[in-house]
Formats: structure tokens, C-alpha cells, sequence
């Protein structure tokens, strides 16, 4: 453990930084926490403002860290955005701190408080080497520890073909031609350590993979895919084999200047629904498109609707807020 443990605060009123920090520091650890700001080049730890998760320069920057992510929240939007990104999440609305110990572990990296001493806590699961372990064909489980960026290696095989997945650091390695991605509902998987990985192994962009593995994948993403909701592509998707690339391509270029849902782009292209939820789910999970909220836009048009003297105060809270965020990560 640093002599300094480097963390950073994105996106909250002074009044929940004040609350973060002090749950923060009160944790028993054997190292200073240094309080510091975005771009700062040893960061050990980022908490965001659950709310701003969906945001392209959220999702750019969550994209470039290389350090455990958790968020919070003080609200049923944030909430909602913490359980659709799958980040370890705090809801500051609870008094009570009840998954304080889980959250905190997360924080610094999955092996438990940064502690000079041990505690009786419960802290969340670390993931040890386990190549002896049998191997599990449970593709939920292996998408949410990817989702997660848990602190692990996780080998990942079909047949011949082996993928080394680092979901913390956003890095895979593949034995096999980028070209040749296996179906992500084919894999079995085990978790491993760094040294399973072999050094002729080629290293192959995060997003890239996942996407190509879901897209040649049969799993239709209808637990995570609302067929009414619409959906921003924020990243073009870049398909690596020959089969399906031209639907979509297709499918991203229909979604790239407006909000899009199923049924738009049904339209546009005639692909079966089915095609269309499995392209959306693909790019959700690789962060290439994000899911905006219910009703904000209609026929491809912003709603424009009379707010609350309270909404409205909170719609300028939150503009200010991003505005500052902008600022920060010198945007």
C-alpha cells in the first residue's frame, strides 16, 4: 500500500463530497487519502456521481482509468443509472452506511481495507488463482464481473480458442485471430492470475472484443434491452469478422445522428427485432451506446415540457454540476 492512496470525487454537491469524505476517512487504513482531481496521474480510486454514468465524457473517462471505479447516488435516477451500469454503488440516502464495508473494499481495489490492522467486518470477495477449479458456463456471471471490472484475470476458452480477460485494467489477450471471436454465450471460464497469461498472447482492444464475442453470440439481450427505450450511440462499433458486418454497420450508421429504439431502426432496415435487441445489446455492455431515459425523446425529438419550480432547480443543480465536471476532466 502507497504512502498516499490517491482518490477523486466526480460529479457531487459539496454537501455529499463532505458526507464521502468522511465515511472515506473514517476507515481504518495504513496509508494518507489524498483528495485530488481528475487528470491526476496516480490515481488509485474514482467515485462518480452515479447520475453522470451515462454521459459520453463519463463514459470516455471511465474508458482511459486504470484504477477501481465505484459510484453513489442520493437519488431514484442515480440509483437506476448505479444498477444499469453495474458499478459498486453507495446510496447516500442510507443513513445507516449498510454496504459501507462492501463499497469501501471495492474503493481500494478488492483486497480488503487499506489496514495496518485486520477487522472483523465482512468485506466483499477477492478472486484468487483457481485454475484448478471447474471451469463454469455461466455467461451472466462472467458479464458481470467484466461489467463490474472486478479485480481478477479470468480465462476464458472455447475449444482452441483461449481469452485472457483483466476487466479491472479493461485488457484482453486472445490466442486465436481477431477475426475468428467466438460467440460470448460459448465460453467456459475460470479465474486465473497474470501468470496463466502467456506472452505471445495478442492483446486486442477491451470494447472491440466484447462487443464482437455478444454480436456473434444467440444471447438476445431481452433482460437488458427495453424495447420501448431509446438509445445514443456514443462510440462506433468496429466489427472485426465478415459475418454480420454489414448489418451492423448498418444499424450504427442509422443510429449515429439521432436517439434510436428497436422500432426505429426496424424501420430503417428491415432487420427482425431479434437482430436489432442483440446489436443494442451488444453495444450497451461494450459502452458504445447508452440508453436514455424513458420518454425524454419522442419520434427522435426532445420532449419539451413544463417543469416543477423544485425539477427545475434540480435540472440547473445538475447542469452546474456537469458544467464543473466538464471543467475537471478539461473538457
Amino acid at each position: 500500500m502507497p504512502d498516499n492512496h490517491n482518490i477523486c470525487l466526480l460529479g457531487f454537491s459539496p454537501e455529499s463530497e463532505t458526507r464521502i469524505k468522511k465515511l472515506i476517512n473514517s476507515a481504518p487504513q495504513g496509508s494518507s487519502i489524498v483528495w485530488v482531481a481528475a487528470n491526476h496521474k496516480g490515481l488509485n480510486g474514482v467515485v462518480i456521481n452515479a447520475s453522470f454514468l451515462p454521459t459520453p465524457q463519463i463514459q470516455k473517462y471511465i474508458s482511459l482509468v486504470r484504477c477501481p471505479i465505484v459510484c453513489a447516488y442520493n437519488n431514484d435516477d442515480g440509483a437506476a443509472q448505479a444498477k444499469q451500469h453495474r458499478f459498486p454503488a453507495l446510496d447516500l440516502r442510507d443513513t445507516d452506511n449498510g454496504n459501507a464495508v462492501s463499497w469501501l473494499d471495492q474503493l481500494f481495489g478488492g483486497h480488503g481495507l487499506p489496514a495496518a490492522t485486520t477487522t472483523t467486518a465482512a468485506s466483499a470477495p477477492t478472486h484468487h488463482s483457481t485454475t484448478d477449479a471447474a471451469p463454469s458456463s455461466n455467461t451472466r456471471e462472467l458479464l458481470n464481473h467484466i461489467r463490474r471490472r472486478d479485480h481478477m484475470v479470468i480465462r476464458a476458452t472455447h475449444e482452441r480458442n483461449i481469452t485472457w480477460i483483466k476487466p479491472r485494467e479493461g485488457l484482453v489477450y486472445i490466442n486465436y485471430p481477431r477475426e475468428a471471436v467466438p460467440g460470448f454465450d460459448s465460453w467456459t471460464w475460470v479465474a486465473t492470475d497474470s501468470n496463466d497469461i502467456p506472452d505471445n498472447a495478442r492483446k486486442l482492444q477491451f470494447d472491440l472484443w466484447l462487443f464482437e464475442s455478444l454480436w456473434q453470440s444467440n444471447m438476445d439481450g431481452r433482460q437488458d434491452i427495453d424495447d420501448q427505450a431509446y438509445y445514443r450511440l456514443i462510440r462506433f462499433p468496429q466489427p472485426l469478422g465478415r459475418h454480420g458486418r454489414t448489418e451492423a454497420l448498418r444499424l450504427a450508421t442509422c443510429a449515429q445522428t439521432h436517439p434510436v429504439n428497436i422500432e426505429t431502426l426496424f424501420e430503417k432496415t428491415s432487420y427482425s427485432y431479434d437482430r436489432i435487441r442483440r446489436f443494442l445489446f451488444a453495444t450497451l455492455m461494450a459502452g458504445q451506446v447508452q440508453k436514455l431515459e424513458q420518454g425524454s425523446f419522442v419520434a427522435e425529438e426532445q420532449v419539451k415540457r413544463a417543469y416543477s419550480p423544485q425539477e427545475k432547480e434540480k435540472v440547473e443543480q445538475k447542469r452546474s454540476l456537469l458544467q464543473r465536471l466538464r471543467e475537471k476532466l478539461g473538457l
